[in-house]
């Protein structure tokens, strides 16, 4: 029996491993199932005793080198999995809490969440709170000197604003830059994969890079919103599939419970107002 349906990790695992080995057919099979004994097919074990089985329709002729490729494949997959504490019975959190949590288990340089409808970032793994946090989940509150004349788009506003604070106290504020940087281009990717997916009327979306100069792993939920994780280069990809599987159910509830209207308009020392375009779902 094929156990990969609903399971995002193993489909992601499956994904990799026909990619890597160039296999014709990746599937994992139950405990209980027999392993395969074909010349066309190798197969390893996973951390849960589980078989991970590549077929290819002609036998490869490197099936050795194959084999261990695959061992290996299989061998990340469980170091992704140690990486991950457990998850039941947490307390409740704040959603920059939980998007820094997620940070930490997947090595991500920034964990942002963001719509398909408008430019606003909803939260980041960057961000301090600075006000009362009843008021931070109705608008985002908008620094003038981020504004530039001409553009109304202050999407890292807070950011910087938490960048400067921690530079005032002491910490390193040009690794704060660097990680806003990194944050900054992954939304823009995220938010063009979104519009070619159309996300904003429904679909769904999932996608990763992987490159010497950068990573990105976005997944849509909830309809409009995207959780964008952001690398400054290659990534475990395993491990952030595992890492954001785990956490998108708490991310779920904690979006969920933001104000489904939108703020009335607030001045801001007289240069207007920026408010948080949110939609009802």
């Amino acid at each position: 029996m094929n156990e990969s349906a609903n399971d995002p990790v193993i489909e992601r695992l499956i994904a990799l491993v026909r990619r890597e080995l160039g296999a014709d057919d990746v599937r994992v099979l139950d405990v209980a199932a027999a392993e395969p004994e074909a010349p066309n097919a190798l197969v390893t074990t996973l951390p849960d005793g589980r078989h991970l089985v590549a077929s290819f329709v002609v036998v490869p002729h490197d099936r050795a080198a194959l084999a261990r490729r695959l061992d290996m494949l299989a061998s990340t997959f469980a170091a992704s999995l140690e990486h991950l504490p457990a998850t039941g019975g947490r307390a409740p959190v704040s959603l920059p809490d939980e998007l820094r949590a997620l940070a930490t288990r997947s090595a991500a340089l920034d964990v942002l969440v963001i719509d398909a409808r408008s430019p606003v970032v909803w939260a980041s793994a960057l961000a301090r709170e600075s006000a009362p946090r009843a008021d931070l989940s109705r608008r985002q509150l908008i620094d003038p000197d981020t504004l530039a004349a001409d553009n109304t788009d202050v999407v890292f506003a807070i950011e910087r604003s938490a960048a400067r604070e921690r530079g005032a106290a002491g910490l390193d504020p040009s690794e704060d830059t660097r990680r806003l940087e990194v944050g900054g281009r992954a939304v823009d990717r995220a938010r063009l994969l979104a519009e070619t997916a159309q996300v904003n009327r429904g679909h769904h979306l999932r996608h990763v890079e992987s490159t010497e100069e950068h990573g990105l792993y976005v997944v849509s939920f909830l309809g409009i919103y995207l959780l964008v994780l952001a690398f400054d280069g290659p990534f475990d990809e395993l491990r952030a599939e595992r890492s954001a599987s785990e956490a998108l159910p708490v991310i779920e509830r904690l979006v969920e419970v933001l104000p489904p209207h939108d703020p009335e308009p607030e001045p801001m020392g007289g240069v207007g107002s920026v408010i948080s375009f949110r939609r009802r779902r």
